[in-house]
């Protein structure tokens, strides 16, 4: 597979090639700074720790995944926002050397009460090799 362009060879017709539809969890690291005057906003750090999936079915290849990186930008609490930096590389003797980059949207929420927790939801997740 070329890793320069890790998407070329999608819709070519390759026998032993199966297009895995992966479910990823784990842990998310969130950094917070907030902004002062008293707004919802904040400059965030974004990491993924531990967040693996294997594709699940028939039909699959058992190939494991894995998602990488950082993402860095401003927010605010409630709104969704665009996540970059973020890869899917694969952990499998089969997709070594793969690395697909991803862009998420997300939303941080801030719960209430004496202890407030943070949540953080990913909402969608754009298909790296999608021509849109």
């Amino acid at each position: 597979m070329n890793h320069a362009a890790p998407c070329s060879r999608i819709g070519e017709v390759v026998e032993t090639q199966v297009q895995d539809r992966v479910r990823v969890g784990g842990l998310l690291h969130v950094s917070l700074n907030m902004h002062t005057g008293g707004a919802n906003t904040f400059d965030y750090v974004l990491t993924p720790i531990d967040l693996k999936g294997e594709p699940s079915g028939a039909g699959t290849t058992g190939n494991r995944w894995a998602m990488v990186g950082e993402s860095r930008g401003e927010g605010e609490f409630d709104t969704p926002f665009i996540v970059n930096g973020f890869d899917v590389v694969g952990n499998s003797s089969d997709n070594a050397g793969v690395r697909l980059p991803v862009t998420l949207q997300a939303v941080l929420s801030l719960g209430e009460g004496e202890q407030p927790s943070l949540d953080a939801r990913i909402q969608s997740v754009r298909d790296p090799c999608s021509t849109d």
